[in-house]
């Protein structure tokens, strides 16, 4: 599965055997898909996401694929939008399968969030929120600590792309495609990959004889295992390779694993609590509401009236705090909720005078 890097990156590196995975929207139409796969069974995926460009047709627009993670918020590589930043120029096409024939529903994207660590390959993760929620089904995704992703587990990678490593225009195969690899050990996969080290943030898959990937086009779609309690779960995002399908290479994905508290934390659906404070002689209270999912609570305080530096003090589940006070204690103080890597925003704030 040849996942691909910006062009940039092939000019400043002048590695001509490194294939990119098409971050933009195809100029010579259709022309990157699955290698050595089989067409997918319409309705098997509809989580699986397009990225077309506005303006354009599915078939003649769509640069990079996706999944729906939340029914507000889809999952890609990073390379794949990291030119839109500032100026979402595309949709999402959800649940598509024929990219020629199907209508399928067809989502603005409101904000383009790309991982702060993002460097070239490594990081290769971004958060598209939508404009509006769409109804159809979010995949799983893997949980810390899990062992799904690790090696001879068996994955499939599914996407649009090239079904072959030679650049010419190929047969019109508009339908999504699929591909079972086996997923490859870190050690193994750095000693075959001449150029970039693999580092925590990535997983690999592929065959040693080749013959089995992805490709141009690729980029940004989900490899997925199937876990026998919770249904296929996505582990991976397509993200580079050296060509597609050689002896010898393996395609690189980003690992979800390694990113779940930077999903959970833009994912957050906690409510903020509601805070007062009640100041008697020298006792301060802080009293807050329940929120519900909440799993503990985190008083943030600063200074009055300078507000620097913030400081925080988790109290567990607990919503009400009391402490006696030092005479000219002043400090503004506000209260949010979290559930692991969730957290909701700041409560109302407020501050005391202590003379």
């Amino acid at each position: 599965m040849n996942m691909k890097l910006p062009l940039i990156s092939l000019l400043i590196l002048w590695v001509s055997t490194m294939s990119l995975a098409q971050a933009s929207p195809p100029t010579d139409s259709r022309m990157l898909r699955i290698v050595g796969g089989e067409t997918a069974r319409s309705g098997d995926w509809p989580w699986m996401v397009a990225l077309v460009k506005r303006g354009s047709s599915i078939l003649e627009g769509q640069f990079c694929g996706a999944s729906l993670i939340h029914p507000k918020w889809v999952l890609t590589a990073a390379h794949c939008v990291d030119d839109a930043i500032y100026n979402p120029n595309f949709d999402v096409v959800i649940g598509v399968h024929n990219l020629k024939t199907d209508e399928a529903e067809r989502v603005p994207v409101k904000r383009i969030i790309i991982h702060p660590d993002y460097r070239l390959l490594d990081s290769d993760i971004a958060l598209l929120e939508l404009e509006t929620a769409v109804a159809q089904t979010p995949v799983n995704l893997i949980k810390q600590g899990s062992t799904l992703d690790t090696e001879e587990n068996l994955a499939t990678v599914l996407g649009w792309g090239n079904t072959s490593d030679i650049k010419i225009r190929p047969a019109f195969f508009d339908e999504l495609r699929q591909v079972t690899l086996p997923i490859v050990s870190s050690a193994i996969c750095d000693a075959a990959n001449a150029v970039f080290r693999i580092t925590p943030n990535m997983l690999c898959a592929g065959l040693v004889e080749g013959g089995k990937d992805a490709c141009q086009g690729d980029s940004g779609g989900p490899l997925l295992v199937k876990d026998e309690a919770h249904g296929w779960t996505q582990v991976g995002i397509v993200s580079y390779g050296d060509s597609c399908a050689q002896p010898d290479t393996y395609g690189v994905y980003t690992r979800i694993s390694a990113f779940n508290e930077f999903i959970a934390e833009h994912l957050c659906e906690l409510s903020s609590p509601v805070m007062a404070l009640t100041l008697e002689n020298n006792s301060l209270k802080i009293s807050w509401s329940q929120v519900k999912e909440a799993t503990g609570y985190k008083i943030y305080y600063a200074p009055y009236p300078f507000g620097l530096p913030i400081n925080s003090l988790d109290v567990a589940n607990e919503t009400t705090f009391s402490t006696d006070l030092q005479t000219r204690s002043n400090f503004y103080v506000a209260v949010k909720a979290y559930n692991n890597a969730c957290k909701s925003d700041f409560s109302n704030s407020d501050f005391f005078v202590m003379p």
